[in-house]
């Protein structure tokens, strides 16, 4: 009873940051992100954009009435030399899709569970990385600005578009000099650090993980591989067949524009310009009617169409029944086996719906 109110206090609090984080936008992008390969969310502590006058952490508590001189001498000094209150950026918990493409994690490990490493990385500005008192100030003075594309590096260690950037890797259409930076996360040792993403340097920060116990990644899978790390996303199951069905498609309308009908002629053309010039129904007469035939060239390859039926159908099949997902008319033949049908559909679905309840149930525990 005692800790109701609380748990009031902190569900009301939670659905707010919810609510301000935009999280469901976040998710709908990174569900997307899973059908075609794998969903990957950031939890971590982003800045507030303000800061706030909060206790002194370093300030000592009150000694107490009962406390010796030493101590209340101590406490008399601390008084005198430092403040009681700082301001500060308390920061708030935030949830940030990662791409694939900035994305690398250990893929000799077998499970997620077992690598010894996931990175992420991202693009800042020059100013605001020399600026973060966390980084080490030496390999600070060894970094400089980088190109965006200055990890596409030649043979000769130069990179090969260094005609589309400055002599500092600085690109000309960006507002002002950016780094490529990587948080790199350690589970083994519980902790994660931070690296220039092109340059052979110490790491500018290395800290101990305090973090929920899962770390700050997490991955969203619908259909997993034994022993490998990687998943096997719906979309990549059927990228084979959609781009059969594609290209069959383009065929069919490139002889679908391509088609014509030509009137052929022989005599003079009196014949042939009078059927030229004849509308729909009329009679025309004609003293040799064998002298005009029509020539059809082009249009759509009739086997050609079938084929392209034939792989749909397949396409509905290995993507779970796209017609009775959408609801686009009976199945069958008969009521009961159209129910058998939905069921099963229904299945597939839940399965999917419930990978995402229980990694949504994870970024939400984690931003609690």
């Amino acid at each position: 009873l005692s800790l109701v109110a609380f748990s009031k206090r902190f569900e009301v609090a939670v659905n707010n940051l919810i609510q301000e984080i935009h999280l469901e936008e976040t998710l709908r992008r990174i569900v997307l992100d899973a059908f075609f390969t794998v969903g990957i969310a950031k939890v971590y502590t982003a800045d507030m954009g303000k800061e706030v006058e909060i206790a002194n952490p370093d300030f000592p508590d009150d000694p107490g009435e009962f406390a010796g001189f030493e101590e209340w001498e101590k406490y008399s000094e601390a008084q005198r030399s430092m403040p009681q209150t700082i301001w500060m950026d308390p920061g708030k918990p935030f949830v940030e899709r990662v791409s694939l493409d900035d994305w690398v994690h250990d893929t000799q490990a077998t499970d997620w569970e077992k690598i010894r490493f996931a990175a992420h990385y991202y693009r800042v500005t020059y100013e605001s990385m020399k600026s973060d008192d966390r980084f080490d100030k030496n390999v600070v003075g060894m970094l400089g600005p980088s190109s965006k594309w200055g990890w596409y590096m030649g043979s000769d260690g130069e990179s090969e578009v260094k005609a589309i950037a400055n002599y500092d890797r600085s690109d000309h259409d960006e507002l002002e000099p950016m780094i490529d930076l990587m948080d790199v996360w350690i589970p083994g040792e519980n902790k994660w650090c931070v690296f220039p993403r092109d340059k052979n340097t110490p790491p500018l920060l290395v800290e101990d993980w305090d973090g929920p116990e899962t770390g700050p990644f997490h991955l969203l899978t619908y259909s997993d591989v034994p022993d490998n790390i990687m998943p096997s996303s719906p979309a990549q199951n059927l990228a084979p067949l959609a781009g059969l069905m594609n290209s069959l498609m383009r065929k069919q309308a490139n002889q679908a524009r391509r088609q014509k009908d030509i009137t052929l002629f022989r005599g003079d053309g009196k014949d042939a310009r009078g059927v030229q010039q004849a509308k729909d129904g009329e009679m025309v007469r004609s003293s040799d009617p064998s002298s005009t035939t029509t020539l059809k060239q082009g249009g759509v390859d009739q086997m050609n169409m079938a084929f392209y039926h034939g792989v749909e159908g397949i396409y509905s099949r290995m993507a779970g029944n796209l017609d009775a997902m959408a609801g686009l008319g009976p199945q069958s033949d008969t009521l009961g086996q159209d129910k058998l049908i939905h069921s099963a559909v229904s299945k597939r679905e839940a399965k999917m719906q419930f990978k995402v309840v229980a990694f949504t149930e994870r970024i939400v525990r984690d931003l609690g």
